[in-house]
């Protein structure tokens, strides 16, 4: 044999047209193809399950503040009907207040309208009065006119005598 033969692998018998050697590298090459795969599975499994709690420490994140804001939201609704019905309260008491001024304003309102037509009544009274008045005066004239007829008619028949 020569130096070069030496050199070379020698020649593994075949079986089903490989050569022992390329089986085993095609075994070895599954193999290591099937532990690639589990270590992938693996891993994708570890990170679907932590996307999994993180999704759910979210979910419980806002839950936490969707309750916060409900009880927040609540609260608000509460001081809001407390204030309403505060301010219905003065509402009503001071609509109470101005239901007794408008009683006294509308006596108030028939008072004024009875001293009016009173005063009508008195002034018409008043210009009947001084109607009156002046006819007396008138007639006071007449008859002072009248007697002073007659006395001045006395006064010439007694003087003759």
């Amino acid at each position: 044999m020569s130096d070069t033969e030496h050199d070379r692998p020698e020649p593994v018998e075949e079986q089903d047209g490989m050569t022992i050697s390329t089986k085993h590298l095609v075994a070895i090459a599954q193999a290591l193809g099937l532990a690639v795969a589990f270590a992938s599975g693996i891993s994708a499994w570890n990170g679907i399950g932590n996307d999994i709690a993180r999704i759910d420490r979210e979910i419980a994140t806002r839950s936490q503040a969707r309750d916060a804001w409900v009880a927040a939201h609540e609260t608000l609704h509460k001081e809001r009907l407390a204030e309403v019905r505060n301010r219905e309260g003065a509402v009503d008491a001071r609509l109470s207040a101005m239901d007794g001024q408008i009683r006294k304003l509308d006596e108030l309102s028939f008072r004024v309208g009875a001293t009016e037509q009173s005063a009508k009544t008195t002034a018409e009274a008043i210009k009947n009065l001084e109607a009156t008045v002046n006819d007396q005066s008138a007639n006071i004239r007449v008859m002072r006119e009248i007697l002073e007829r007659q006395e001045e008619r006395r006064r010439s028949e007694v003087k003759p005598r």
